[in-house]
C-alpha cells in the first residue's frame, strides 16, 4: 500500500514504538481532513502535551496552565446525567 502513494517501505526491525510512531505520523497526514480521526489517536496514545508545545503558538494559542489531562475526558452528556442522580460530571466542564 505504500508504494501505491509513492513513500518506501518502513526500515524492516523497528522497536513497537518506532513503528506506531511511524503509523501515526501517516495517519496525521492520511486523514488530515477527516474530522475527528486524528484526535482519537492523540487521546488513545496521549498525544496532546507533544503536539500542542509543536504548534506554532501564533495559531490559536492555548493558555497557560492547561490542564492537559482534562482535554482526554469529554463531558457526560445532560441527559445522561438526569438519569441518574450520583453521577458527577467529569472535571473541566
Amino acid at each position: 500500500m505504500r508504494a501505491r502513494a509513492g513513500l518506501p517501505d518502513l526500515t524492516p526491525g523497528l522497536s513497537q514504538t518506532a513503528f506506531r510512531d511511524s503509523v501515526v505520523y501517516e495517519r496525521s497526514y492520511e486523514f488530515a481532513e477527516e474530522f475527528g480521526v486524528r484526535w482519537f489517536d492523540i487521546v488513545r496514545l496521549q498525544l496532546l502535551p507533544q503536539i500542542s508545545a509543536a504548534r506554532d503558538a501564533t495559531e490559536n494559542p492555548i493558555p497557560a496552565g492547561v490542564n492537559y489531562a482534562q482535554k482526554y475526558w469529554a463531558p457526560i452528556p445532560l441527559a445522561e446525567m438526569t438519569l441518574n442522580a450520583a453521577w458527577k460530571q467529569n472535571d473541566g466542564y
